[in-house]
């Protein structure tokens, strides 16, 4: 009944403002490249005589409401030169507009800046926006700029450090950031243990990540959204481009299947690690340091294909597949160990994009994502295999339409339903299987409706106010075991699709800005989000091995309140833009594995080794940008508190959580030497990880007692890294185009901790003697790389 309730409320949301028309006439279009017909996102268009404007949205499409009679538009965008079209509506009007690139002169200096920033004019917190080119100008690890390297340049967004998966937001869990590419969510972003994400940035249109005031169109997590699109290709022009690097190659080509009608994309990535990266490392990194490539081999592949359509004037189409692969062997003789190691995402969306007659815009999107992993090791006579999974069907509806006197309206729902595998696992000794109990799969369904409005209230403030009412179920077939003192008492079954355990929750968000000046304001945003599926895992480090689990009687749905505040100025005729934040974020329900993953595997029910609990971020965050020109660029810093507190872990007392990081800054520069040089750099300096570490030893009852510290009491050295690159552009032509970029990461070779562990030595029986010396793994020295990229 409450499902009903939800979409019920869904379809008079959308009816009534169906039926709000606005007095004023209508203007709405796309606004694409001239050459490729890529729309342009976040392009600005400016309606002069009423003083007023907006951006295009990831589909190049933008709406402005305008009196009977002459205009004048003005279309701009950073990178493209300006136009301004004169003319004359009576009626509600399509105009579409190319924009064609700006040709920069040896020894020109072009700044470009919109009318009115978007992060001074808007109601958003929290929000950073990225192309290709933005992606580019950082500098590249063995020559593949990348995306997740590029967020972490910015305040708030944290790598764990060398060789980890994910990233962290304001003191959230890497699996607290809803990621979508094409719409389709994507489960674990990385390859190469985190050294490459897999968003490949030669086929990025656009990224987008919200930290905080994430609207209500959004939701299942409650950290942020990172929203990634893709090119829609050329639709009249058939190009290919591609890199041949150190440790992968990649090449993708596009082009059209019907001109102006039908386009494609194919892109493909694949690593030779082996061959390259191993013997350079092997001669780089200290012999004592403890690297994993020793023994090891290791394999990467991704492929991304789109067909995009223009079915009419008003309605677009697009369906999207990825397929991407990790593979690590280890094969120690020495010690007659062998592993091996895979996981990888396979991601199918259909967009679908209408414009009605009435200037609303609707979109429709059906979507699958899968992300498994697998671990098997062998070592004499005992083995091990391990298979996790989780994967959905989605599909999602959203309604927006602007108008002048109501402002934007936005509605829609979604539906997603989930299958996860958290724990399939065999042990077998001397060729003798052991299975410890029978494993279940676990399903569920989470529904989702919401509304939000946004409107000037006046020239100084505008506000946005939504709700977001979400609805979860966990489904059958699924053996709830009733235990007592760990033995089971008695068994309810539950059917296909029969409701198990079921959650209702508001999630209100509200934005208001005020605007201060011209070219400043000020911001709040309140945000509540509700999470159903959580990560346990198993180190103090985040890996591919982390495992999906869903919310169940036991293991409530995680849920969050964040607050931020926020001064936005841009400076010297908007050539640089500033803003301070400041957040609060009070988070429920957070979840941690009790006793390890190999314990945990061998429970009947898999949430019982996990504990929930509270926790807490706060920070302020200093941002400074030089966006065009020569010479472009950030300054940020970040000071921020993470906390967490559980009843079974560190004898219920809060402490920090183990991505909490006091202090971070960031610098990079990027520096257009003459049309053939493109000089970059950036540094990173970051407070040391949290972690628990043995204080003391002791004997009792004839036994050696190990004495931790405070759980994640201590700190591990502070993370710092130099990364410069240079790209040379050995050719131009109308038809062909050559460059080489030469990068180097790590330049003065610091050692940064990726795992601590603890070397005991000694005989505290016998000698009475006995050293505990700590151990630093490091896996990223200095690495330089050359890499030629071609285009044609």
């Amino acid at each position: 009944m409450a499902l009903k309730r939800l979409f019920i409320l869904t379809a008079l949301l959308l009816l009534n403002a169906g039926l709000l028309i606005s007095q004023n006439l209508k203007i709405t279009g796309i606004v694409s490249d001239s050459a490729s017909l890529e729309p342009l996102i976040g392009a600005t268009v400016y309606l002069q005589d009423a003083s007023t404007g907006t951006v295009t949205n990831t589909e190049g499409y933008f709406s402005l409401d305008a009196a009977k009679g002459r205009i004048a538009l003005t279309f701009s965008y950073i990178g493209y030169r300006t136009i301004r079209i004169d003319t004359f509506i009576t009626t509600d009007s399509r105009l579409d507009v190319r924009l064609s690139q700006a040709i920069i002169r040896s020894g020109d200096v072009v700044i470009s800046a919109k009318n009115t920033s978007a992060s001074a004019s808007n109601t958003k917190t929290g929000m950073l926006e990225l192309t290709a080119k933005d992606i580019k100008s950082l500098p590249s690890f063995m020559g593949e700029a990348d995306l997740i390297r590029a967020l972490h340049y910015s305040p708030g967004i944290q790598s764990s450090g060398d060789g980890n998966t994910g990233f962290y937001v304001r003191g959230g869990n890497v699996d607290q950031n809803l990621i979508l590419l094409d719409n389709a969510l994507v489960y674990n972003p990385s390859h190469v243990l985190g050294f490459f994400s897999v968003f490949n940035s030669d086929i990025i249109s656009n990224a987008t990540l919200i930290k905080s005031g994430i609207p209500p169109n959004y939701g299942g997590r409650i950290s942020s959204v990172l929203a990634v699109k893709t090119i829609e290709g050329d639709y009249e022009k058939h190009h290919a481009q591609g890199t041949l690097g150190l440790i992968y190659s990649k090449a993708s080509i596009q082009g059209p299947l019907i001109k102006n009608k039908l386009s494609y994309v194919v892109s493909f990535r694949k690593s030779y690690v082996n061959e390259v990266l191993k013997p350079l490392a092997e001669m780089l990194i200290k012999p004592d340091s403890g690297g994993i490539l020793n023994g090891s081999t290791y394999g990467m592949y991704d492929f991304n294909a789109k067909v995009n359509g223009k079915l009419t004037s008003k309605d677009r189409i697009g369906l999207n597949f990825y397929k991407g692969r990790d593979n690590f062997n280890l094969n120690r003789e020495d010690i007659r160990y062998k592993t091996r190691i895979g996981w990888g995402n396979t991601l199918l969306s259909l967009n679908w994009n209408h414009i009605s007659n009435d200037s609303t815009y609707w979109q429709n999107t059906l979507s699958y994502s899968k992300y498994d992993f697998s671990y098997s090791a062998e070592q004499f006579i005992i083995s091990m295999d391990l298979y996790s999974s989780v994967s959905n069907w989605n599909y999602r509806l959203e309604y927006n339409r602007q108008t002048k006197n109501l402002g934007t309206l936005r509605a829609g729902f979604e539906a997603k339903y989930y299958t996860f595998v958290p724990n399939r696992f065999m042990l077998t000794i001397n060729q003798v299987d052991l299975n410890y109990s029978t494993y279940q799969d676990l399903m569920a369904f989470e529904g989702a409706a919401f509304f939000s409005w946004e409107k000037d209230i006046n020239p100084l403030i505008r506000i946005m106010a939504g709700i977001r009412l979400n609805h979860y179920r966990q489904l059958g077939p699924y053996n709830q075991y009733n235990l007592n003192e760990g033995q089971i008492q008695d068994t309810v079954v539950y059917g296909n699709f029969k409701t198990v355990k079921s959650y209702s929750n508001p999630e209100p968000r509200l934005s208001i800005r005020i605007r201060t000046s011209d070219a400043s304001s000020v911001k709040a945003s309140y945000t509540r989000n509700y999470q159903y599926i959580h990560v346990a895992s198993a180190s103090s480090v985040t890996m591919p091995s982390d495992i999906w689990i869903p919310s169940t009687s036991h293991t409530k749905p995680q849920f969050g309140d964040q607050l931020t505040l926020g001064y936005y100025r841009n400076i010297f005729r908007n050539t640089i833009i500033t803003s301070v934040e400041a957040y609060y974020k009070n988070l429920c329900n957070q979840v941690e594995l009790l006793y390890g993953l190999g314990a945990s595997l061998q429970d009947v029910s898999f949430e019982n080794s996990l504990t929930t609990g509270k926790g807490y971020a706060t920070g302020i965050e200093f941002f400074f940008q030089k966006p065009a020109g020569k010479l472009t660029g950030t300054v940020a810093y970040s000071l921020a508190y993470s906390r967490r507190q559980f009843d079974e872990i560190n004898y219920g007392n809060p402490f920090p959580a183990k991505y909490d990081r006091r202090h971070e800054a960031n610098f990079t520069a990027s520096y257009r030497l003459n049309q053939k040089w493109d000089l970059s750099m950036a540094f990173i300096y970051a407070t040391g990880n949290a972690i628990t570490v043995p204080v003391q030893m002791y004997i009792f009852d004839n036994n050696i007692n190990t004495q931790y510290s405070a759980t994640n009491g201590y700190r591990m050295p502070p993370y710092h890294r130099l990364d410069v690159s240079a790209n040379f552009l050995i050719k131009r032509t109308e038809k062909f185009e050559s460059s080489m970029n030469i990068s180097v990461l790590n330049v003065y070779n610091r050692a940064n901790p990726f795992l601590v562990y603890f070397d005991i030595q000694g005989d505290i029986v016998n000698e009475h003697s006995l050293s505990v010396k700590p151990k630093q793994i490091s896996i990223l020295p200095v690495m330089p790389s050359v890499s030629w990229n071609f285009k044609f």
